[in-house]
């Protein structure tokens, strides 16, 4: 899948920051807007960062990670992805300058990205700052919609997001960003 790749690619940009270590935590995910229902749990390798998703959804982790990414088939041959970053030593703890730094290496490998909005807005309960935008699948020549969201949490960096194609992102949104709200951290 083509979100998989970006997600790897976003992850090789931050070589040198080290990935975070995260844990579940039981708490009660929210209720995804579209009916879907969060049945499905992954958790990351070392036992720090717990997903909620649907099971239409199949979950994985890159190599050498600590990431979970989750990723499902859409009709028409397109996909749609979440990817949940968490980054144990951030190369600032400054917010603003964090999330400049995570959003330019994580969209550094998107074809034609074209940011359209940057705003301080809460994310997982604290405060960050959320970049939206457009990028072109190179090999379907789709158009993608992006949000992504990077905090800061517990001196460790996260940068939340997801990428559906433009048609449908939308109507998906809220299932995408319930997937991200259900996160459970470890701290």
């Amino acid at each position: 899948m083509r979100h998989i790749a970006v997600a790897l690619g976003f992850l090789a940009a931050l070589t040198g920051c080290k990935v975070d270590k995260l844990s579940s935590r039981g708490k009660t995910p929210p209720a995804p807007a579209n009916g879907s229902s969060l049945t499905q749990r992954f958790g990351s390798p070392n036992k720090r960062i717990t997903a909620r998703y649907p099971a239409d959804f199949a979950a994985s982790v890159p190599p050498n990670t600590n990431a979970v990414i989750l990723a499902r088939n859409l009709p028409g041959g397109s996909d749609e992805a979440v990817s949940l970053l968490p980054i144990e030593n951030p190369v600032s703890h400054a917010l603003e300058e964090f999330a400049r730094i995570v959003h330019n290496a994580s969209t550094g490998t998107l074809h034609k990205w074209q940011q359209t909005s940057i705003r301080r807005t809460p994310c997982n309960g604290m405060p960050g700052v959320e970049i939206t935008g457009t990028w072109v699948d190179e090999k379907s020549g789709g158009v993608l919609f992006r949000r992504a969201c990077a905090f800061v949490r517990n001196r460790h960096g996260y940068c939340f997001g997801y990428s559906a194609p433009q048609g449908v992102a939308l109507e998906h949104m809220p299932l995408l960003q319930a997937i991200v709200e259900a996160t459970e951290f470890g701290d």
